[in-house]
């Protein structure tokens, strides 16, 4: 099921460790336009791309979806996301996105990343 698509530059922003969190983000192309984040949480496994030119995520809901894509579908409360029709895919327990007016580096909506020193 299609949860979501945007015709952007995406890249990853931030791993967080602790808890498993990856964050993707578009920058604002021009004045006025809005930055874009998705967070996945609890994120079990994942294969993608660090730079995205466009960005669609698909839930895959049944084991038939997931054969398509030879990619076994985890167990709850885990799920498998699909990016860009098969691109790349996420093992995580959540999806969530936010669009913002914010400037490029300011913190996170889903609330600030630790450094890695």
């Amino acid at each position: 099921m299609r949860l979501i698509e945007w015709d952007r530059e995406f890249r990853i922003w931030a791993y967080g460790f602790s808890y498993s969190r990856l964050l993707l983000r578009s920058a604002p192309r021009f004045d006025g336009d809005e930055r874009i984040e998705v967070l996945f949480s609890n994120v079990h496994h994942m294969s993608i791309s660090a730079d995205m030119s466009s960005l669609s995520i698909d839930r895959i809901e049944t084991p038939e979806e997931s054969r398509e894509f030879g990619i076994a579908l985890p167990p709850a409360p885990k799920e498998l996301f699909v990016l860009n029709s098969g691109a790349g895919y996420v093992i995580a327990t959540h999806c969530q996105w936010n669009v913002d007016h914010e400037w490029l580096d300011a913190p996170s909506h889903f609330s600030p990343f630790r450094a890695v020193k």
